[in-house]
């Protein structure tokens, strides 16, 4: 996987806060982009967003009905494996996948407290995903 450039034109004083909004939200895309085992179910909604990990099979799509349910008001993001498309080599450790997955999560949620979430092999890596997180000092709920 080649490494990914987040470098964006340094804002000067003269940078209006909205321009530099934009700036961040434009490297944080494209950071997005390049980890694409994020997957914006339902991203719109005021509440805190919640990550669900891939199953076994390592797609996401088990979880669209319960995106689906939680409406506009819940933004849902799901997981899936890397290398499922055939891109990248799929990581093989539960603790490498967390790590990749936490870099993806925090393009969309920079800071907790975290909800995270999934079932079969998807809640063993949620799991290891919140370890990882305290571990630095960060929530998760």
């Amino acid at each position: 996987m080649n490494p990914v450039s987040t470098n964006i034109n340094t804002p000067t004083e003269s940078t209006s806060p909205e321009e530099k909004v934009r700036a961040k939200a434009k490297a944080a895309a494209k950071l997005r982009r390049s980890l694409s085992c994020l997957v914006p179910i339902q991203p719109h909604g005021s509440k805190r967003p919640f990550f669900c990990i891939h199953p076994n099979a390592g797609v996401v799509f088990p979880y669209y009905e319960l995106a689906f349910n939680l409406a506009n008001v819940q933004p849902f993001y799901g997981l899936q494996s890397v290398g499922i498309a055939g891109k990248n080599q799929p990581l093989t450790s539960i603790e490498e996948m967390a790590s990749h997955y936490i870099k993806a999560v925090r393009t969309v949620q920079p800071f907790g407290p975290y909800a995270l979430g999934g079932w079969s092999l998807g809640g063993l890596i949620a799991f290891e995903m919140a370890q990882q997180l305290q571990r630095v000092g960060e929530s998760v709920l």
